[in-house]
């Protein structure tokens, strides 16, 4: 193994850790996660202009998330049209892996593409069946309405991505 590849495993490593944990343990381990991004994110000078960029996703989850709730495609036990805090947290997490363990793919925009319309879903699919998290539309059409979701939500995160290292490069 070389060793140039090691923060990129460590970054997969990083994301499935923080998945596993919030998903099998809530808010107590999405209020740890959110600690220790914040932390990395704020001792590390390398990693602070990428804070834009992670903030941008958390808010293009945090609002499909809300909307995927409100409109009844996911349903949550407790109510509400806002997603639970673990859930919110699971974004921020996924976008510390963009502009790492991801990077090679952003720029094979229709493999990204195709990781986002089979990857979103099937990660909500086995959220649903550990969590109080369910499909409100059953589980095909619902993962449907995710897929699609995913695939704009793919698109948007390209977006972001390109947008935010044109802007980086130019401050570099």
């Amino acid at each position: 193994m070389n060793v140039r590849h090691l923060p990129v495993i460590f970054n997969i490593i990083w994301f499935e850790v923080c998945w596993i944990a919030c998903v099998m343990l809530g808010n107590i381990a999405a209020v740890i996660v959110l600690s220790l991004i914040l932390f990395t994110y704020l001792i590390v000078p390398k990693l602070r202009p990428e804070i834009w960029l992670l903030l941008a996703i958390f808010a293009l989850g945090f609002t499909v998330d809300s909307v995927l709730i409100s409109t009844g495609v996911l349903q949550q036990s407790s109510g509400g049209f806002f997603p639970p805090l673990w859930l919110s947290v699971l974004w921020l997490a996924f976008a510390t892996t963009i502009n790492h363990s991801l990077k090679s793919l952003m720029d094979k925009k229709l493999l990204f593409l195709l990781l986002a319309l089979v990857g979103g879903p099937l990660s909500y699919k086995v959220g649903v069946n550990l969590t109080d998290i369910q499909f409100g539309l059953g589980p095909w059409l619902s993962l449907s309405v995710l897929a699609a979701v995913w695939l704009v939500a793919g698109y948007m995160i390209l977006m972001m991505y390109f947008r935010w290292k044109t802007y980086a490069i130019s401050q570099a």
